[in-house]
């Protein structure tokens, strides 16, 4: 049987993906509250696509800011994607195990620590694909440890499912 390209490294991704997803929900666990929000997971070809779309369309807004502390952080991203259904996309994670469907009830624990976590960026890109904000984390004690991008696009593709 021939693959192309694609199916062969999404079929590489996949095996992968099965290594390290106790990692990957355990992430989410400390994360997400509740913690039972972790069980949506989609499948790497429909998280391919929705990267796929954003990175073809155009950003009518970009907006960075500058976190000291977690609550801060959090609280920001909180009022963005209250009410929202959104994926959130971990580290390079994603890249294995696929994106995470969240509902609009779930939220973030300020507990979180992404020393801990072994983590250093979080992306929630809402379903509509009309923003998507990316919190990075940075070990450097001399800036502000976390840092908040968010982005808004066109909404050419807010109809446009990803099926």
């Amino acid at each position: 049987m021939k693959f192309t390209p694609y199916k062969r490294d999404l079929l590489h991704r996949a095996s992968q993906g099965k290594i390290i997803v106790n990692h990957l929900e355990k992430k989410l666990e400390k994360l997400l509250i509740p913690t039972q929000a972790h069980k949506n997971l989609i499948d790497l070809a429909k998280t391919d696509k929705i990267i796929g779309i954003l990175n073809e369309m155009k950003v009518i807004e970009c907006t960075e800011r500058k976190f000291t502390c977690i609550n801060e952080c959090f609280s920001f991203v909180a009022s963005e994607v209250s009410g929202r259904n959104c994926y959130i996309l971990i580290d390079d994670d994603w890249k294995y195990c696929g994106a995470l469907h969240i509902d609009p009830e779930v939220r973030l624990n300020t507990e979180f620590n992404f020393d801990e976590n072994n983590s250093d960026e979080i992306r929630f890109i809402f379903c509509d694909l009309t923003t998507q904000i990316t919190i990075d984390y940075f070990q450097d004690t001399t800036n502000p440890p976390y840092e908040c991008t968010l982005k808004r696009y066109t909404p050419i593709y807010s109809t446009y499912l990803i099926t």
